[in-house]
């Protein structure tokens, strides 16, 4: 059986290294062939190169590139796939065409947010509408996604993000990684994410400004970038600001988060976004963190409110109390972080990732 893979590109990005993960996961399987098709020449996950999987890249031409459709189609003739399996609005949207003329099976994989609820006529209610109807399944990581995007119920499926644990096995110590970020105080709470409009660093950052004036022994951090990144770093009371360390983007965001007490999500949910499973806390889970995250999306399908974490609103008076009552049980944190590591065990795993997609192919191509 062969699956095309539709995504952008290949660089950094939750989404994108779902995908790595999930080629790699298939490579095992001797009887599936996997090729990927980009719109972007972009690869930061080098590791794909070492697949056996063939890669083209279509790309733009112009801003309003006709053609971008005609050139779709004829490479996945060529390719001549089973089933089209799309990783986002436009590659959604380009895959109609295929689907119906060379009566391919189409995966829609375009739902990976869930917005509190899709505006009538927005883009992506359009997408949706485009696509939605030529789609043999419509699949997300979050059932809230389904349901925000008001997928068909007949054409609901749902496979859960896996966690990959080979991941941790080369994480820093403690001692190392808080020393390289020349951290001394016996605390720290982090979070991580994209510094855009949809992750609220603005609440973390006000949350930090309050909760560090009365106490020295904690330190926060911020990992990740973005165009958002400066506006932060300016909401940062400067009486705290050495207590307060913005990681900018990098490459052992394990190693950082294994040195977290408290590990924070703080999202935005509107017509727009609505975390999905949010690749962030399971890494937080799979290293053991007690977590807070913004009651959202689908992020009630993966942390256990009281028992993994809490799930609160974005009122920083809330997070600054849930923050503190973590920092000041070591017994509830350590029992929290053990219970989410054992979630993520059970439910999020990269094996039964791979297993439930394997699963939808063979039930695809039969349909």
């Amino acid at each position: 059986m062969k699956i095309l893979f539709f995504i952008e590109s290949l660089q950094s990005g939750g989404k994108e290294r779902r995908l790595v993960e999930l080629l790699k996961g298939l490579s095992k399987y001797s009887d599936l062939k996997c090729d990927i098709l980009l719109n972007e020449n972009k690869i930061d996950y080098k590791e794909v190169l070492e697949l056996d999987a063939n890669i083209h890249c279509i790309a733009k031409k112009s801003k309003y590139d006709l053609g971008l459709f005609l050139r779709i189609f004829q490479i996945i003739k060529k390719i001549n796939p089973d089933i089209i399996y799309s990783w986002g609005h436009l590659q959604s949207v380009y895959s109609v065409l295929p689907k119906i003329l060379l009566n391919k099976k189409l995966i829609n994989g375009m739902v990976t947010t869930a917005p509190g609820k899709v505006r009538k006529f927005s883009k992506t209610w359009t997408y949706c509408k485009l696509t939605f109807p030529f789609s043999d399944v419509i699949i997300s990581n979050s059932k809230a996604g389904l349901i925000s995007h008001n997928v068909p119920v007949a054409k609901r499926h749902c496979i859960y993000n896996g966690f990959n644990f080979k991941r941790l096995e080369k994480i820093k110590t403690k001692d190392a990684m808080r020393k390289e970020l020349g951290i001394s105080s016996k605390y720290t709470v982090g979070m991580v994410g994209a510094f855009a409009e949809r992750k609220d660093f603005d609440t973390f950052a006000i949350v930090a400004n309050h909760l560090l004036e009365t106490r020295y022994d904690i330190t926060f951090i911020a990992v990740g970038d973005g165009y958002n990144l400066e506006n932060v770093k300016g909401k940062v009371k400067e009486k705290i600001k050495e207590r307060f360390i913005f990681t900018g983007k990098r490459n052992d965001v394990e190693s950082i988060v294994n040195i977290f007490d408290v590990a924070v999500l703080l999202t935005k949910q509107n017509d727009n976004f609505g975390e999905g499973i949010s690749n962030s806390i399971m890494e937080y889970m799979a290293l053991g963190k007690a977590v807070i995250a913004s009651d959202n999306g689908g992020n009630k399908e993966i942390i256990i409110n009281n028992k993994t974490g809490f799930l609160t609103d974005n009122n920083p008076k809330t997070v600054i109390k849930l923050i503190s009552d973590i920092i000041d049980n070591e017994e509830k944190k350590e029992e929290m972080g053990k219970k989410g590591l054992k979630v993520i065990k059970d439910s999020f795993s990269i094996d039964k990732m791979v297993a439930n997609h394997v699963e939808l192919f063979i039930e695809t191509k039969k349909d």
